[in-house]
């Protein structure tokens, strides 16, 4: 390997180390999309939640541009923003895509734009890759972009700019999808075994030979269970590995694990993308998704630290409310409790309303009277709320 091709390569593995910091440390995404930015030879870039504004729950992680912009983007900006308006046409917006706005909308017509002159002009925004990090499509992590901006004069975004950020694409979700799960518990996100044990979601910590250092309780009662997924002891000082009696999973699962142990392998699978344990019981299959934590990490330092985090689900049994407690807190009815837990655990409307057995419409409705008597205005809020009483249930 010459001495340029050994430099970037190790530029790219300290990159993706300090992307998975931010796993457990939101802190430190403004400097991370900062070094993304520097990685891509981009001088502006933006990763945030394009539908949910901070206040609401979402983010916004922006470097390189005005505060402004962002000030007067809601209300004068995006009714003429091109480039959201051809996304939306064109089916780009699914998780995983990667494209550049010359994709989208043309030099010349973008040059001619209102929204070139009057938004992009003054901040020297004109050339533009984005990226979909998560689409809002799976019902438990909202819509996330990552958009990088070069200026006029600078060269426009290539094949080989695409490809970039499509190897660091997977990193970043997995990274931002256990930053969701832990934040979206209502709990603030402090990586300690103590707060971690609070979590309704099962949660693994796996060292590098893959075994398990550290379980929280809600994981612990779903092994106990062995219905499809237990731990088997071996050695010392560890409580064993994950095992699944499914030959298939199995190799499923070690291969999820090695893959999240050495993620500097070009095919990560996107944190979305989740591992399904069929269970001899006959209820419905266990979901696991992976991720690599940073080599120095809240959990511990060196060869004892923690690699990857493992999050287990359990849709018997994720959300256990009260119905009653539902009823008296919001006065919510039979229907409507129905709807607001199932949606949480199905991901869509019309899951939901087939499970139930009634029309898409019928559930509209339902959820509207939802949100009109928990006042929340989202399936965000709607989620964290119904969690919340799940752990006050649970306590």
């Amino acid at each position: 390997m010459d001495a340029a091709r050994h430099t970037e390569m190790r530029s790219f593995s300290a990159l993706i180390d300090r992307i998975y910091h931010g796993a457990t440390d939101p802190d430190v995404w403004p400097k991370i999309i900062q070094d993304i930015a520097a990685w891509m030879g981009a001088p502006k870039i933006i990763l945030f939640t394009p539908q949910i504004v901070p206040a609401n729950g979402g983010f916004m992680f922006p470097h390189g541009i005005t505060q402004r912009f962002f000030e007067l983007w809601p209300t004068h900006h995006k009714p003429m923003d091109f480039w959201v308006e051809r996304a939306v046409e064109r089916n780009f917006i699914v998780q995983g895509n990667v494209g550049v706005g010359e994709e989208l909308v043309t030099a010349d017509e973008l040059a001619e734009s209102r929204w070139y002159r009057e938004v992009l002009a003054p901040e020297d925004i004109f050339h533009l890759l984005t990226s979909i990090v998560f689409d809002g499509s799976d019902g438990q992590n909202p819509c996330v972009v990552c958009s990088l901006y070069r200026g006029i004069n600078a060269d426009a975004f290539a094949v080989d700019d695409k490809q970039k950020l499509s190897l660091i694409l997977p990193h970043i979700s997995r990274a931002l999808g256990v930053m969701l799960k832990l934040r979206n518990a209502e709990f603030k996100l402090v990586a300690s075994y103590a707060a971690l044990d609070r979590i309704g979601t099962g949660v693994l910590l796996v060292g590098g030979d893959r075994s398990i250092l550290f379980a929280n309780r809600a994981a612990k009662n779903l092994l106990a269970d062995d219905d499809g997924l237990s731990l088997h002891k071996y050695g010392t000082g560890a409580l064993g590995r994950l095992f699944s009696g499914n030959v298939k999973t199995q190799a499923a699962i070690d291969a999820a694990l090695s893959n999240a142990i050495e993620p500097m392998a070009q095919a990560v699978p996107h944190f979305a993308q989740s591992v399904r344990v069929p269970r001899p019981s006959g209820q419905l299959p266990y979901s696991l998704q992976f991720s690599s934590l940073a080599s120095n990490n809240e959990f511990g330092e060196g060869k004892d630290a923690p690699q990857v985090i493992v999050f287990i689900s359990d849709p018997a049994h994720e959300i256990q409310v009260d119905p009653e407690l539902l009823r008296k807190t919001y006065g919510l009815t039979p229907a409507e409790i129905r709807v607001a837990v199932t949606l949480c655990q199905e991901g869509s409307i019309e899951e939901v309303a087939a499970k139930a057995g009634v029309s898409v419409s019928t559930v509209k409705v339902q959820l509207h009277h939802v949100y009109q008597k928990t006042g929340v205005d989202n399936r965000t809020k709607l989620t964290k709320l119904v969690v919340s009483l799940a752990a006050v249930r649970q306590s």
